[in-house]
């Protein structure tokens, strides 16, 4: 009777559940180089190269959560849960900045100091690594906004920590010239505040006139995560993803005007699925703006291609890769300093990927 049951909810499920369908897949094959070599992985390991195929020399092999580019591109820090280290782009330099620790850690070894695998940004010139200083302490819930919180950087000249503000009941921030630094600070209102500091003048409030002047100037500096890669990065490089407006349930992806692929809607455990979702590849082109990974979840092909945005082609890739790159307020034009941070949004100013140019 069990046995019948299983059976019975399997073919339930196949008939509510079923995987999305790829229309007239046609891939090819022809050898991807970029301009420049930029940081990519694959199954654990990190490898600078021009081809996200090219992968005789890794420069790291382990686990690691995350990889942050400097940005002159000539290293970059692996995070992995206990430790943050320095790669240069050969692999010969490898070394472990510092110990690191998850903040939300469950149970937490209430009273010990550590430095958060979190929050981690490089300065403009590549020669300093900012990193947050905690203790562990009883809260109601996340110690996001932290009592015991300081802000470090790592000097890689002198080799050192350094502490960078003594106060930092923060977790977001951005810096400025002459070594100023901006955070929202938590109130005990509830509420956050966007404040400056400086070694000589202390911590200051930021009005909004006061933001507005740092967002002309061009003086901020602050690098987006791939978490924090927007839309319109896809749009500037001419890719955009779309609906039949004849056929709502069919999904369709060009390159400028040119389709290059669709997918009939599937339905998952959560919903519709298309079998191709901007979230999974809105980070994923190389920073020279060539080529696209894609990760395509159909019933006709499950994993990942390459997409040649000049050419408009694409072949399939067999094992699972990540491009890593340094997109930054230095390079990105469309950026603003909003109440909750330092976010992208859609301006009409050209971003040449991989370029560097003021805002």
């Amino acid at each position: 009777m069990v046995a019948l049951l299983g059976v019975g909810l399997m073919v339930w499920l196949d008939t509510i559940i079923y995987p999305a369908k790829l229309s007239d897949f046609s891939p090819t094959v022809f050898e991807d180089r970029e301009l420049n070599p930029f940081f990519h992985s694959s199954e654990g390991e990190l490898y600078f190269s021009r081809s996200i195929e090219d992968r005789a020399s890794p420069i790291y092999e382990g686990a690691f959560n995350d990889v942050i580019v400097s940005p002159d591109n000539t290293m970059c820090i692996v995070v992995t849960d206990w430790n943050i280290i320095l790669v240069d782009t050969s692999g010969a330099r490898d070394r472990t900045i510092v110990n690191v620790r998850p903040v939300g850690q469950n149970p937490k070894p209430i009273g010990e100091a550590f430095y958060r695998n979190q929050g981690l940004q490089w300065s403009s010139d590549s020669k300093r690594i900012y990193l947050i200083k905690d203790e562990y302490y009883e809260t109601n819930g996340s110690q996001l906004f932290s009592d015991k919180a300081k802000l470090y950087y790592f000097d890689l000249t002198r080799n050192e920590l350094v502490m960078a503000v003594p106060k930092f009941k923060a977790y977001k921030y951005f810096l400025g010239v002459d070594d100023n630094i901006y955070f929202w600070k938590a109130e005990e209102s509830g509420g956050m505040n966007l404040v400056g500091y400086s070694k000589k003048a202390g911590t200051n409030l930021m009005g909004r006139d006061r933001v507005d002047q740092l967002e002309e100037s061009g003086e901020v500096f602050f690098s987006f995560s791939r978490s924090m890669i927007q839309e319109e990065v896809l749009n500037q490089l001419k890719v955009r993803v779309a609906h039949d407006p004849e056929n709502v349930k069919q999904q369709l992806l060009y390159i400028e005007d040119d389709l290059l692929l669709m997918t009939e809607e599937g339905m998952g455990i959560k919903g519709q699925d298309f079998g191709l979702s901007v979230e999974s590849y809105r980070a994923n082109f190389t920073p020279g703006g060539k080529y696209l990974l894609l990760d395509l979840y159909t019933k006709e092909y499950e994993g990942q291609i390459l997409v040649d945005l000049e050419l408009h082609r694409y072949k399939i890739i067999l094992t699972k890769s990540i491009i890593y790159h340094q997109l930054n307020t230095f390079n990105f034009p469309g950026w603003r300093i909003y109440e909750w941070g330092v976010g992208m949004e859609v301006l009409n100013k050209e971003f040449q990927a991989g370029s560097l140019g003021r805002h």
